[in-house]
C-alpha cells in the first residue's frame, strides 16, 4: 500500500487551515467556523458566520500552479455560495494564485502559506 502523496497533502493543508481558523474564533467570539455538504455531496470545508451572516466559504485543495482546479471544488463553493447569499470565495491551494470566474462568481486562489501570513501569531 502507497499512500497518495497529493491527498496527504491535501488533508495536512486542510488540518493547517483548521487550526488557524480555531486562533480566529478564539479572539473573535462573533465568528463561527462550520462545515458544509449537502445532500448531492457537494461540501464546502469551512463555512465562516459572524452572527447571522456567513461572510466567507473556503475550500482547501492541494493543486499546484500549472494542474486544473479539479471542478468538484469549483460547483461545490458554487452552490454554497448561492445557499447562503456569500460571495466571499477562497479556494486555498498549495501555490496557485489565481481568480476563477464562474456563474456570475469570483473564486480567489490563493496559496495556503500567504493566507497564513495574513494573520499575526
Amino acid at each position: 500500500y502507497a499512500p497518495d502523496f497529493s491527498q496527504n497533502l491535501g488533508r495536512r493543508m486542510e488540518n493547517t487551515a483548521a487550526n488557524q481558523l480555531a486562533k480566529l474564533t478564539e479572539n473573535d467570539q462573533l465568528l463561527n467556523v462550520y462545515y458544509w455538504k449537502d445532500y448531492q455531496r457537494h461540501e464546502v470545508d469551512f463555512v465562516l458566520r459572524r452572527q447571522e451572516e456567513v461572510t466567507q466559504l473556503i475550500q482547501v485543495c492541494f493543486v499546484s500552479d500549472g494542474e486544473a482546479i479539479p471542478d468538484r471544488e469549483v460547483k461545490s463553493l458554487v452552490k454554497a455560495a448561492n445557499q447562503f447569499d456569500c460571495q466571499n470565495l477562497l479556494l486555498l491551494t498549495w501555490n496557485k494564485e489565481a481568480n476563477i470566474k464562474v456563474a456570475g462568481l469570483t473564486i480567489k486562489c490563493q496559496p495556503l502559506f500567504r493566507w497564513l501570513l495574513l494573520y499575526p501569531k
